[in-house]
C-alpha cells in the first residue's frame, strides 16, 4: 500500500517527504515540491471563489460556477481510437504485464491505438493507455518499454486523478473567461455588461495565476515519472527513447501534417501514410542535426506542462549508442494492416487542419474529386470520398 512518510528533524528544523509504493521511492525534494505546488493551487482556487462569492453576489456566483461545472463534466471529444486486447497483440500485453509487475500498478482498463503520435495515459477510474501509431516506427523495443514505464509512473503517483481534475479546471476557467467575453460583445443591458466585464477581468487574472501554479505541479510530476521510468527501464533506453520520441513527434507536428497535405494536393494517394512519412524522414532528414536544433531552439515558459527536454535529458547518464534490437512496431501483429486502416483517418484529420485552404481548393475544382473527377454537391461528401479513395495506389 502507498503511504506518505513525514519525518521531522528537530535539530535541523526540516521536514522531508517520501512517497513509497513497492520498491520505488521518489527523492524527498521532488516529492515535496509536488505536494506543495498542489496544495498552493488548491488554496488559490478556493480563495478566488470565496472572493467572488463575497464581492459579486450569489446570483452572479452561480452564473460563474454553472459554466465551469458544464465544462468539467463535459466529456472531451475523442477523434478516433481502436481498443485492443491481449488476444490481438500478445507481445504488447506481455510487455505491459512486466511493467505492471515491477511498479505494482495494474494494467489500464483500456489500451487503445490512435492515428497520431502521442503515447499517454488518462482516466479517473476507467484508466486508459493511448498508443499513437506514428511513434512506433522510431522507437526501439527497449526504448518503447521505457516510454511506457514513464506513463505507468503517472498511474503509480495517481497523477491522472489529480492532474486530470486540475486539467479540467484549467480548461473550464478558460472557457468561462471566453464565455464572459462573448456576453460582453452581445449584451443588451448595462447591468449584464457590468457583470460580464467583472467576470472576464476576474477570470483573466485568476486563470493566469492558477494555470502557472498548476503547470508548475505538472512539470514536477513529469520529473517524478522520468525518475521512476529510469529505475524500471534503465538510463540509456529512457534517454534515447525520450529523445527519439520527442524529436520525431515534434517534426511530425511541425512538418508532417503539411507534408501530407502538400502531397495530397499533388494528387498523391497514400496506401500507408505512416510508411511513406517514415521513409521521407529517414532519407531526407538528418536526425542528429534535427535533434540538436530542437534542443538548442527549445523555448519553455511558465505555462508549459512539461519541463524543457534538454533539462530532462541532462539529468540522465547515457552512452551515445542506442539500444540494439527491433523497432517497436514489431511488437504488434499485422502492424502494416493497422497503419493502412488508419491512413484514411489521418488524412481526413489533415484535411480538417487545413480547412480554409481545402474550401478554396474545392471551390476552384467546382466540387470535383482530385483523383477521379467525380463531382459532389456537398463538401463533406467530397472530403470523405477523397480520404478513402483507393482507385490509384501510392507511387
Amino acid at each position: 500500500m502507498k503511504r506518505l512518510q513525514i519525518d521531522i528533524n528537530p535539530s535541523k528544523r526540516t521536514v522531508s517527504f517520501k512517497i513509497e509504493k513497492g520498491k520505488y521511492s521518489v527523492p524527498n525534494v521532488l516529492q515535496a515540491s509536488i505536494y506543495f505546488s498542489l496544495i498552493f493551487a488548491l488554496i488559490v482556487f478556493i480563495f478566488a471563489f470565496y472572493l467572488m462569492y463575497l464581492y459579486i453576489d450569489i446570483y452572479a456566483f452561480l452564473f460563474i460556477v454553472l459554466p465551469i461545472g458544464y465544462v468539467v463534466l463535459k466529456k472531451s471529444e475523442v477523434y478516433h481510437e481502436v481498443p485492443i486486447t491481449k488476444d490481438d497483440h500478445p507481445r504488447l500485453f506481455r510487455l505491459l504485464e512486466s511493467i505492471s509487475t515491477e511498479t505494482g500498478v495494474p494494467i489500464p482498463n483500456q489500451v487503445v491505438l490512435t492515428p497520431f503520435d502521442e503515447i499517454s495515459v488518462s482516466g479517473f477510474i476507467n484508466k486508459k493507455l493511448n498508443i499513437g501509431l506514428i511513434s512506433l516506427r522510431i522507437l526501439k523495443e527497449k526504448e518503447f518499454r521505457a516510454i511506457l514505464a514513464h506513463e505507468f509512473a503517472h498511474f503509480y503517483g495517481y497523477d491522472t486523478i489529480l492532474g486530470g481534475f486540475f486539467a479540467y479546471l484549467v480548461r473550464s476557467i478558460e472557457s468561462t473567461r471566453n464565455f464572459f467575453l462573448r456576453v460582453l460583445e452581445h449584451s443588451p443591458h448595462f447591468a449584464i455588461t457590468l457583470y460580464a466585464l467583472l467576470g472576464a477581468a476576474v477570470f483573466w487574472i485568476y486563470s493566469g495565476i492558477f494555470s502557472a501554479i498548476f503547470f508548475l505541479h505538472s512539470r514536477q510530476v513529469e520529473k517524478r515519472a522520468d525518475f521512476i521510468a529510469r529505475q524500471i527501464a534503465g538510463d540509456n533506453p529512457f534517454y534515447h527513447g525520450l529523445l527519439e520520441y520527442s524529436a520525431y513527434s515534434i517534426y511530425f507536428t511541425q512538418h508532417g501534417y503539411r507534408w501530407i497535405w502538400e502531397l495530397a494536393n499533388q494528387q498523391q494517394q497514400f496506401t500507408n501514410v505512416y510508411d511513406s512519412f517514415n521513409l521521407h524522414y529517414l532519407m531526407k532528414i538528418n536526425s542528429d542535426e534535427l535533434k540538436k536544433q530542437i534542443l538548442e531552439n527549445e523555448k519553455r515558459g511558465i505555462f508549459d506542462s512539461h519541463p524543457p527536454l534538454r533539462d530532462r535529458l541532462s539529468q540522465i547518464p547515457h552512452s551515445d549508442q542506442r539500444e540494439k534490437g527491433l523497432f517497436s512496431d514489431s511488437i504488434f501483429r499485422n502492424i502494416h494492416k493497422l497503419e493502412e486502416e488508419f491512413t484514411p483517418i489521418l488524412t481526413k484529420y489533415v484535411h480538417q487542419l487545413f480547412w480554409s485552404a481545402i474550401v478554396a481548393d474545392a471551390q476552384k475544382r467546382e466540387g470535383r474529386c482530385r483523383y477521379c473527377r467525380q463531382q459532389f454537391q456537398y463538401l463533406n461528401e467530397l472530403l470523405e470520398h477523397e480520404a478513402t479513395h483507393s482507385e490509384t495506389k501510392e507511387e
